[in-house]
């Protein structure tokens, strides 16, 4: 077995429902609809944009899944969590076969 089959052995293991991932729908501009399992994160982000005192509080929605499963992954398209819709602000992969949607909650 290669180092590179050996990782993404192991990214089955890490992203799955029945360890740290959770079951999401993803949605592409076409409508069509997938269940795919990630990782999701919702960091706080406390941050200063203008150098003052004043800072600016956020939260950044991501979900980091293999490539594989969103492959033609685009911007404006939609993942659904627990009923809650967002769109898909970047489309970030790594090159090791893991992908992070950098998500924003729709209004």
């Amino acid at each position: 077995m290669t180092l590179a089959t050996q990782i993404l052995s192991d990214l089955d293991t890490f992203i799955s429902a029945d360890d740290f991932g959770e079951t999401v729908t993803y949605i592409n501009t076409a409508g069509v609809s997938a269940s795919i399992v990630g990782i999701w994160d919702e960091a706080f982000e406390a941050f200063n944009p203008y150098g003052g005192a004043v800072t600016v509080d956020t939260c950044s929605p991501q979900l980091t899944v293999k490539t594989s499963s969103v492959s033609a992954a685009k911007p404006k398209e939609i993942i659904v969590r627990s009923a809650v819709r967002y769109e898909i602000k970047s489309v970030r992969p790594d090159g090791t076969g893991v992908t992070v949607l950098e998500l924003v909650k729709e209004i």
